[in-house]
């Protein structure tokens, strides 16, 4: 996987690269990342987050510079699912409609908020985040425990 963060928001790099392949080992899509070019943009944005695959395996995240952590981890996250819509080519993006597991969306005419792929990033977002953050803390006690111990020993 090659990943690239360009820009300052409310993640480190550190955050986005950790966060990206254990969101998408919860998706089963891990494999997708082993020939995928992810570039991840903070930039000033009219809405939280967009998605595109430039070709395949070439994603392109833009997160909006303006979210506090948790909204960028949430938008990060349901980003994250459309490029497993894309990879699996369960998605495909038009100017005016979009075709989703083999059925054609015309975009003018059905809300955003009713439209399947996005019901599934939406849908997907809460546990996605919930999971990761209970890693992050794992990791942290881990290394604490380590730490501890490490200078128990020296003394």
């Amino acid at each position: 996987m090659q990943l690239k963060v360009r820009g300052k928001g409310a993640l480190t790099r550190n955050q986005i690269k950790t966060a990206i392949p254990y969101m998408m080992k919860l998706m089963n899509s891990h494999r997708i990342l082993d020939n995928s070019e992810i570039l991840v943009k903070f930039e000033h944005l009219d809405c939280h987050a967009t998605c595109y695959m430039h070709e395949p395996g070439e994603f392109e995240i833009s997160l909006s510079n303006k979210l506090n952590s948790k909204k960028c981890l949430f938008a990060l996250a349901h980003e994250l699912v459309h490029v497993k819509q894309f990879a699996r080519k369960e998605l495909e993006m038009g100017m005016y409609q979009a075709k989703f597991k083999s059925v054609v969306y015309d975009l003018s005419k059905i809300h955003y908020y009713d439209l399947p792929f996005e019901i599934e990033a939406h849908g997907r977002e809460e546990g996605l985040v919930s999971r990761y953050c209970q890693y992050v803390r794992s990791q942290q006690k881990t290394s604490s425990k380590v730490a501890k111990k490490t200078r128990t020993k020296s003394i």
